[in-house]
């Protein structure tokens, strides 16, 4: 048990997180009916609209919780989540994206996840969390804390 650590997240993170109306909750369920017990993962977002001063107008999807099941780990569903989450946002924002808008998701990785990330297509950035005052606005900031501050850019297909 000494290797397994166990992450703990805590109710008041989750508990605003889900409270504020302005974030979204996407799921992947296996059955025809929604029950937590059988939904492997779960992704909240919240859009932003960013004008960048030196490259313009962003538009920014922050992933602020993802998780997936531990006995459903390493069977793909948290791919598939990303996946439909991507088409979504290919969707949502094929006018932006033709007219050559940045479209990125953004997220604040824990170590042990920066590989799964990278394997998907995201770049940890190395940027400071402070870059992103809408991911310090949830997370409890720790100064001397690493943050993996990982981005994928949204592109045409």
């Amino acid at each position: 048990m000494d290797s397994f650590r166990l992450l703990k997240i805590y109710y008041k993170y989750t508990d605003y997180i889900l409270n504020d109306p302005r974030c979204i909750i996407a799921f992947y369920c296996i059955d025809q009916e929604f029950c937590i017990y059988n939904c492997p993962s779960i992704l909240v977002y919240r859009k932003q609209r960013y004008d960048n001063v030196t490259s313009g107008l962003e538009i920014r999807y922050y992933v602020l919780f993802t998780c997936t099941s531990y006995k459903f780990r390493g069977q793909g569903y948290g791919s598939k989540l990303l996946d439909e989450f991507q088409k979504r946002i290919r969707e949502e924002c094929a006018a932006d994206i033709e007219n050559h808008i940045d479209v990125k998701i953004i997220l604040s990785s824990i170590e042990e996840s920066v590989l799964f990330y990278e394997a998907y297509g995201f770049r940890w950035t190395r940027e400071n969390i402070k870059a992103h005052p809408l991911l310090m606005r949830y997370e409890n900031y720790e100064e001397g804390k690493e943050y993996f501050i990982m981005e994928l850019v949204i592109k045409n297909e």
